[in-house]
């Protein structure tokens, strides 16, 4: 009795547990695909200043073309005059799902845009 007593306990504290560990993961993921975005826009103005220009090579900035994780896909589009940029980093098929952001992106105004289900503020702040 004593040992299905225990059992239920463990159970309930899993199913607790569970879908709060699973939001941490996936605000990690976030906040790594946030984190590349900020520092390729910081790059790109850096090198905006050495060339007049921004670099349309993502290896120029230092960015590898995925996340540490794998679980972004990084990519920059660059207008024909190379005075704007937008960089994106796009959730990769093999991430855990997260349907509220499905992609992350930034231009050379600064301007912070976000896909999927919830808002740019949501996804942008966690």
């Amino acid at each position: 009795m004593e040992l299905l007593i225990c059992l239920v306990i463990v159970g309930i504290l899993t199913a607790i547990a569970q879908p709060n560990y699973s939001s941490y993961v996936i605000r990690a993921s976030r906040s790594e695909a946030i984190s590349v975005l900020l520092y390729g826009a910081n790059q790109q103005e850096q090198y905006y200043i050495d060339n007049y220009q921004f670099s349309n090579k993502l290896s120029e900035l230092n960015i590898r073309k995925t996340t540490s994780t794998g679980l972004y896909i990084v990519t920059m589009a660059l207008a024909k005059d190379k005075k704007t940029f937008t960089i994106t980093a796009k959730r990769a098929s093999t991430a855990q799902a997260d349907q509220k952001c499905t992609s992350f992106s930034i231009n050379d105004l600064g301007e912070r845009k976000s896909t999927g289900s919830a808002t740019k503020a949501t996804c942008w702040s966690e």
